[in-house]
């Protein structure tokens, strides 16, 4: 993350290989989604505190969706949808 006034890096988190077209970061309120390979990561914005990371048995296949509850949605190579609290718990599948 960077700052938006300095340019300067304000933290870094290390990712496994990530698919650029999918990997793009969500932001909802102070939190950061990012999908990466089969895993949906969930940081604090401000300094890149893990929250949590959630494997899928699959590939995700697109960025995440978060509506305004807070409610992650993702989609799997497998044609599956999640959605996930903003806890990381299952709501749906």
């Amino acid at each position: 993350a960077l700052s938006i006034n300095t340019g300067l890096r304000k933290w870094a988190q290390r990712m496994g290989a990530a698919d650029p077209r999918i990997s793009k970061p969500i932001v909802h309120g102070e939190t950061l989604y990012v999908a990466s390979g089969s895993n949906l990561m969930n940081f604090r914005r401000n300094n890149g505190q893990v929250r949590w990371n959630i494997p899928f048995p699959n590939t995700i296949v697109a960025p995440p969706v978060v509506d305004e509850n807070g409610i992650a949605y993702v989609v799997t190579g497998d044609r599956a949808i999640y959605a996930l609290d903003p806890r990381g718990r299952p709501v749906w599948k």
